[in-house]
């Protein structure tokens, strides 16, 4: 008898299983990481410039994203006058379409000025970039004058569209006079001696 209770207490011992007493560990809580929300508000900036370039002009725009976010979906729009003829472009994909006529306020007759559009389309902007848009049109007619507007569209951070229209450029070409002037056979020949000139005898 005694052999078995040794073996049933051999058994239940087997079974237990001893805890030892943990020292009890504060649980540390840990703080979800501190999100910023960029307000692009002031940050999308425009810049423009209408500028002679050769016998041409050149209009140049250049966005700026100043934030750390980008912006999507960006639409640019930019009008000018019909007498204006756009040679080239960089980039080169955008699509030029006619749009109805403007009434030039500052004519007391209230004339009508032919507006041409360009308008060009991103996908995306981002963060602490920019993107530079540029005309270059050439007048095919003079003593003219009208006014160069552009107006972007885009998505912001917050999934709000923005619209931004920039100032417009008037523009005014004044008629011209050349005068006949006798030039002395002295300045013709310093002319004729300066480097970048260049001489050929035809026959």
């Amino acid at each position: 008898m005694e052999k078995k209770n040794k073996n049933n207490n051999k058994e239940e011992t087997h079974e237990l299983i001893l805890f030892n007493e943990s020292t009890g560990t504060e649980s540390k809580q840990f703080a979800p990481e501190p999100k910023e929300f960029v307000d692009q508000e002031d940050k999308i900036n425009m810049i423009y410039k209408l500028v002679p370039f050769g016998g041409n002009y050149l209009y140049s725009l250049l966005i700026t994203n100043q934030s750390t976010d980008p912006i999507t979906e960006v639409k640019i729009k930019i009008n000018f006058p019909r007498f204006f003829k756009l040679c080239r472009s960089t980039p080169p994909t955008l699509i030029l379409e006619s749009i109805e006529s403007e009434v030039d306020e500052n004519n007391n007759e209230q004339k009508e000025i032919e507006q041409q559009q360009v308008v060009m389309e991103f996908e995306r902007l981002d963060g602490n970039s920019n993107k530079q848009i540029n005309l270059y049109l050439c007048p095919l007619f003079l003593e003219k004058k009208g006014i160069i507007r552009s107006f972007v569209t885009f998505v912001n951070n917050a999934d709000f569209v923005r619209a931004i229209d920039i100032d417009p450029i008037p523009i005014q070409f004044d008629p011209f006079s050349i005068e006949r002037k006798i030039i002395p056979s002295s300045e013709i020949k310093q002319f004729l001696d300066k480097p970048w000139i260049k001489k050929a005898i035809k026959s």
